[in-house]
């Protein structure tokens, strides 16, 4: 459900996800590093720009990334870093909560309004079991699960996908 809400193409029965959307503001990243602080702020701008709610943003990207960024000045010599770091797994930058999940497509950063992000589920988790069939001759069991759900981005505009990036 994460990666579908994330990163979810919209073709074959599967949500349109976050850096999917038409609308979303984008920001290709061209240096081949990591992010500087700029960069990561410039997010921020393309979103209050778009008269977006920014009172209640949140960055996402890839663990590597997040390693990077926490090894990444916020300007030369500092000791202050794009990533500032104080619990396993959670962190800020520019001022607002950031955390990492292998979810999100390598080389992006994330920002945005995640209430922002509607996820419906309607029914129940189906799970069934067979172990007849081909299945009886291996001694094995084939388990499936269904989950009915879907993905809305209830206003593009409050979300901003940066690409190109590496750790």
């Amino acid at each position: 459900i994460d990666k579908a809400a994330i990163a979810g193409t919209g073709a074959n029965n599967q949500p349109t996800g976050i850096v999917n959307q038409s609308g979303v503001n984008a920001s290709t990243y061209t240096n081949g590093g990591a992010p500087t602080f700029a960069d990561i702020v410039g997010m921020e701008g393309l979103i209050s720009t778009a008269d977006a709610d920014v009172s209640r943003m949140a960055y996402l990207t890839t663990p590597p990334m997040a390693s990077g960024l926490k090894l990444t000045e916020k300007s030369a010599n500092t000791a202050q870093f794009v990533w500032d770091s104080t619990n396993p797994g959670e962190g800020r930058m520019n001022g607002f909560n950031a955390r990492y999940s292998s979810n999100v497509p390598a080389g992006s950063v994330i920002l945005g309004n995640f209430s922002d992000l509607v996820i419906g589920h309607w029914g129940a988790l189906e799970i069934s079991a067979d172990a007849g069939g081909a299945n009886f001759a291996k001694g094995s069991v084939s388990v499936r699960a269904i989950m009915d759900m879907d993905v809305a981005v209830r206003h593009p505009e409050s979300f901003c996908v940066m690409t190109g990036a590496a750790p």
